[in-house]
């Protein structure tokens, strides 16, 4: 019986020990005393979600102004743009120029995306780069040119 748990503990010990050294060097974990090895787990890092940190609010305030459209890629094809703007106005409506076909609607930023009339969309800004995916996989590439009125909405630089 003493010879099974010993043969337990000396099978679980080789067990950590491969852990152990599977994990690092051996010398960060495992410390050999004369009479004893004591054991060190590293903590495991917390990584913070910066992607969840801004509000809602904060969100919907850094989309709104005048995007000019610079290309919109659908497998691995890329169609470039020249006057084709989105605008997202403060007050929650927004309006998209796509060659001179202009489309309006509500849009707002929820914990899934971007949701706009009844798509919703990914998104990721980078200064004044904005990128907007569809669920499809269609691929949106947008520059920051302007900033929105706070009392009016504001038409696309085309129908001025």
């Amino acid at each position: 019986m003493r010879m099974q748990k010993l043969g337990l503990l000396l099978t679980l010990f080789c067990l950590c020990l491969a852990f152990l050294v599977g994990c690092g060097s051996q010398k960060d974990y495992l410390k050999f005393g004369q009479d004893d090895i004591t054991v060190s787990l590293p903590e495991k890092p917390i990584k913070s979600d910066t992607s969840n940190s801004q509000s809602i609010e904060e969100k919907e305030k850094e989309l709104q102004g005048i995007w000019k459209l610079l290309s919109v890629t659908v497998n691995n094809k890329t169609t470039q743009y020249d006057n084709s703007y989105y605008i997202f106005n403060k007050d929650g409506s927004y309006a998209i120029n796509l060659d001179n076909n202009t489309t309006f609607g509500e849009y707002s930023v929820k914990e899934d995306g971007l949701h706009l009339g009844s798509s919703v969309l990914t998104y990721q800004k980078d200064g004044n780069h904005l990128t907007l995916t569809t669920q499809s996989g269609k691929v949106h590439a947008l520059t920051l040119v302007g900033s929105v009125d706070a009392d009016a909405n504001q038409r696309t630089p085309a129908e001025r």
